[in-house]
């Protein structure tokens, strides 16, 4: 039987030609392939109107692994503009940003959220336990147990053992999970990427891993959830400087890419475009802010 393409009734094949979509039935003898479905709604973008029954017959049509394969997730608060861009990420392009990846997650300490419609079906947020936030010794957000209690929402949601490599991004940041891959590729084992050199952290701590961009292999996350004991220290750090110093007290090795990511926080100068081909770049506070640099970075 030949799968339908979008548009067309898929009642009888129950498949879809096109990867991410899903057949759905809108009432007894007509169904159609969509990304989602809102159940005794009509459709935003159905034409001829009526409420849809939203029964899914057979399975998602997958979209393809490459490899390394990924899992990206953003933490956000729902109340503010990361929300915001999530919601456009999901929406642009088929899914772009952490939804380009093979797999994906948006936790939030706020509740449960449906925020659009992705690749893989409906996005909703995952919860994951609030702590406080004081200032860290460096003067940034001294967010390491807030962040310890996001990696035990990832361990226990546990699909960073689907994939080569779990990525964290900042919702501000604009990745490319094809660049990601071309970039990961080059390292093996439990390894994670220190990816700013910028000068004063250099004179003090030297180069580490900046929180807009962490990338961790499946090896090393294996590492760290399965000796936290050595990481329940550095509440007074940011989480990135935290989370590097219990990476490598777990035996995961630093590998240095500087050319990872494009980040206004640590060299890039403020204001550049998002144009010389680098696999991420930050920070983006607005949807528009965000747009512009992913539009910029594909032209």
């Amino acid at each position: 039987t030949k799968c339908a393409k979008t548009g067309e009734d898929c009642s009888k094949s129950m498949c879809c030609s096109e990867p991410t979509n899903q057949c759905w039935t809108k009432t007894e003898g007509w169904s159609s392939c969509r990304r989602g479905c809102n159940p005794g709604k009509p459709q935003v973008d159905d034409k001829t109107g009526g409420k849809w029954d939203c029964v899914p017959l057979g399975v998602r049509t997958p979209r393809p692994w490459k490899s390394p394969s990924l899992y990206c997730f953003s933490v956000i608060m729902i109340s503010t503009y990361e929300a915001d861009i999530m919601r456009h990420a999901i929406s642009t392009d088929g899914g772009v940003g952490i939804f380009g990846c093979e797999e994906y997650d948006v936790f939030s300490s706020e509740g449960n959220v449906w925020l659009g419609d992705g690749p893989l079906g409906a996005v909703r947020t995952r919860h994951f336990d609030p702590a406080p936030v004081s200032k860290s010794v460096d003067g940034t957000a001294g967010n390491t147990a807030l962040f310890m209690n996001v990696w035990q929402a990832v361990k226990w949601v546990k699909r960073y053992a689907l994939t080569d490599w779990t990525i964290k991004a900042d919702p501000d940041a604009v990745i490319f999970a094809d660049r990601l891959r071309s970039h990961l590729a080059n390292f093996h084992g439990p390894a994670f990427v220190i990816n700013c050199n910028k000068p004063d952290i250099m004179s003090s701590i030297g180069p580490m891993m900046f929180g807009s961009l962490e990338a961790i292999s499946k090896q090393g996350l294996q590492n760290y959830f399965g000796n936290e004991a050595p990481c329940k220290t550095g509440y007074n750090y940011g989480e990135d400087r935290w989370l590097g110093n219990c990476l490598k007290s777990v035996g995961v090795a630093p590998v240095e890419d500087f050319g990872i990511v494009g980040d206004q926080v640590c060299t890039k100068p403020r204001g550049s475009p998002c144009t010389d081909g680098k696999p991420a770049y930050h920070m983006y506070k607005s949807v528009d802010a965000w747009l512009t640099c992913y539009r910029q970075a594909i032209r």
